[in-house]
């Protein structure tokens, strides 16, 4: 199986290293020519994407979103991808993907939407789960190539499906995180031990995974990055888009959404998303 592999960030960089070790086929492409060196001595390096889409039969894509995996598409189709297949990590827009995914079946390839749960620490070891959207055939055949970045997949239905199950997912992760950005430092200020709110929290139905993660963060202030916070606002407004096209209102995010844009325009879009409990510390406590 000969593998193209575009996009060496957080996720994608991870996944590319723990394909190389197992599969010597792999040829890796980034616009960023500094990801590109840290491949030199494990696999292929390609210079353009041309050379990848030249060289795969398994495109493996991971990127932002559906503008940057849009152009690359367009691309990719102006070369012939008869019997090619392109698996999409990226967490893009549903409907973008289910047009893709018409146009390169058009085009005689085969094309799926895997958008991926999971962090960088994960991607490197192999251990992300992915939540599929395609054909069930295609799914099917692409069982090998998934298999090898991930520990379980679910098959979620047709084009664009993966993408919509993880934006959903998304969505419920990142409005946690407003509620614990919100209400430490709420009774922080009212003198409040935050110590034993968590241990309260931690041992109720409340505390979830999600929970046991960002709450010691906020408690601390030591915002390790594992999800971008420009990601999660490109997530919220993903679902915002949806709520706009089905004509739905989607109130509760327009609130969470604030609180993401206002961190952004204090320079923490390339801060881990938790800290957007910065921005509502400030106003509480000052």
């Amino acid at each position: 199986m000969k593998i193209g592999f575009i996009g060496l960030g957080l996720m994608g960089g991870g996944m590319a290293r723990h394909i190389a070790k197992t599969v010597k086929t792999i040829m890796v492409y980034d616009i960023v020519p500094e990801a590109r060196r840290k491949f030199a001595d494990a696999c292929l390096v390609a210079e353009t994407m041309e050379e990848v889409f030249g060289y795969a039969e398994v495109l493996m894509l991971s990127l932002p979103g559906s503008p940057e995996v849009e152009p690359i598409i367009d691309r990719l189709l102006a070369t012939d991808i008869t019997g090619k297949a392109i698996i999409d990590f990226s967490t893009s827009y549903p409907k973008s993907s289910k047009k893709i995914a018409e146009r390169v079946a058009k085009a005689g390839g085969k094309f799926i939407d895997a958008s991926l749960t999971g962090n960088p620490a994960r991607a490197e070891i192999g251990t992300l789960h992915a939540v599929v959207g395609g054909s069930k055939d295609d799914y099917e055949s692409l069982l090998p190539a998934l298999q090898l970045v991930t520990e379980k997949t679910f098959y979620a239905g047709g084009p664009g499906s993966g993408n919509l199950i993880k934006l959903a997912t998304n969505y419920l992760a990142i409005l946690y995180i407003n509620l614990y950005a919100e209400i430490f430092p709420l009774v922080e200020k009212n003198g409040g031990d935050l110590q034993v709110l968590f241990d309260v929290v931690a041992n109720s139905v409340s505390g979830c995974g999600m929970f046991q993660r960002i709450a010691p963060k906020i408690m601390t202030d030591n915002y390790e990055v594992s999800f971008l916070m420009k990601h999660a606002i490109k997530d919220l407004m993903y679902v915002k888009q949806l709520g706009i096209d089905d004509k739905v209102p989607v109130m509760m995010l327009d609130s969470g959404l604030s609180q993401y844009l206002i961190a952004r325009s204090q320079g923490l879009q390339d801060k881990d998303v938790s800290e957007v409990a910065r921005v509502l510390k400030d106003m509480i406590l000052n």
